[in-house]
């Protein structure tokens, strides 16, 4: 017989691994197109004019700063991102609420953790019973269906 999974807080149900990374490359999507119009134009006037050193300074810079204030950003405004809302899909701490500021900074610290682990920290999410990344035990947060 097989054994059911915990109940997730909030509604009981956890957003898994594969509509966590459609909604993952929804939003990186999203944050390519902000870097484009953000610092696309800076790039190549960068480059045009100061050379290749300054368009990487410049490059880098802001493609760095773009995905963690809308990742951030988004998880302290909304508990969510855009690609996760276009799921129904939901981050909360284990009481079933948004999570802190403090909360969302340390997960954003848990998915550089998990990048930087050979994406391990990702496909946790798929072999864990309450759909948990690394990231998210870090943080103490689950993501659920509305």
């Amino acid at each position: 017989m097989e054994e059911s999974s915990p109940k997730a807080p909030g509604n009981g149900k956890y957003g898994g691994f594969w509509i966590r990374l459609l909604a993952y490359i929804i939003d990186g999507i999203l944050i390519s197109i902000l870097g484009y119009i953000i610092g696309g134009s800076n790039v190549v006037s960068y480059t045009e004019y100061a050379g290749t050193m300054s368009m990487s300074v410049n490059f880098f810079g802001w493609y760095t700063l773009i995905p963690i204030v809308y990742t951030i950003g988004f998880w302290i405004w909304r508990s969510t991102t855009p690609g996760k809302m276009v799921f129904g899909l939901k981050i909360v701490d284990e009481n079933g609420k948004n999570m802190t500021p403090g909360a969302a900074v340390i997960r954003y610290i848990g998915y550089i953790l998990s990048a930087i682990i050979l994406f391990i920290g990702y496909f946790m999410i798929g072999f864990s019973k309450t759909k948990q990344g690394l990231h998210d035990k870090i943080a103490k947060t689950y993501v659920v269906k509305k």
